[in-house]
């Protein structure tokens, strides 16, 4: 990508790549500051890994969504995010396997759906783990789940825990922020590789 610390972008390919082995799966926070190109980061690695496997059964689905357009669309429809959340865990599964990332993932705390996200994190990883060890419960599994804020600190204990890696994406340099705004800017917005799940269709199903 070359936006950043390529140590930052090392780490989170081979976190990304492990996660989407046969019934893995996992979970990453990446924290940074506004603007430190978190998102970009998550879109760049996942591009990559895309291009790589785009002839192969592993070939994975990158859905993103802001955690704030959840909180949005719930009060513009008749659906609670609680559904919202919980159908975009399933459209993770179905696309397995997947990497969905919940970007601004603070916006939920204290909104009523920290508790569900937790249970629905810790569905996770329960599973990851049976399949790692041989367990039979692990089919559809391979789903890696990244969130992102601005510190680990804004999240409490009992969410933070099972995003099982973390990540921390160093401030850029002037140049590199310009670079990261270039590189977004120039993603279609029909992106092939880049699947954005429409929350008010979500919501509204």
């Amino acid at each position: 990508l070359g936006l950043r610390d390529k140590t930052a972008l090392n780490t989170l390919t081979e976190f990304t790549q492990n996660a989407l082995c046969v019934d893995k799966g996992g979970s990453l926070l990446i924290t940074g500051e506004q603007g430190a190109g978190k998102t970009s980061a998550v879109i760049g690695v996942s591009r990559s890994i895309q291009e790589q496997s785009i002839h192969t059964p592993s070939y994975p689905v990158l859905l993103a969504v802001d955690s704030l357009s959840i909180l949005t669309a719930h009060s513009h429809q008749c659906r609670s995010g609680s559904s919202i959340l919980m159908d975009l865990f399933a459209l993770a599964k179905v696309c397995s396997p997947s990497i969905l990332l919940l970007d601004d993932v603070s916006n939920l705390i204290d909104t009523g759906y920290e508790e569900l996200l937790v249970n629905l994190m810790k569905g996770l990883t329960l599973s990851s783990s049976s399949g790692r060890s041989g367990g039979h419960d692990s089919c559809g599994n391979r789903v890696f789940v990244v969130g992102s804020c601005l510190s680990s600190q804004s999240l409490r204990p009992d969410l933070s825990r099972y995003f099982l890696d973390k990540i921390v994406i160093p401030n850029p340099s002037s140049a590199q922020r310009s670079a990261i705004v270039q590189f977004l800017s120039r993603l279609p917005h029909s992106f092939p590789l880049w699947k954005k799940p429409d929350i008010e269709i979500i919501s509204a199903e």
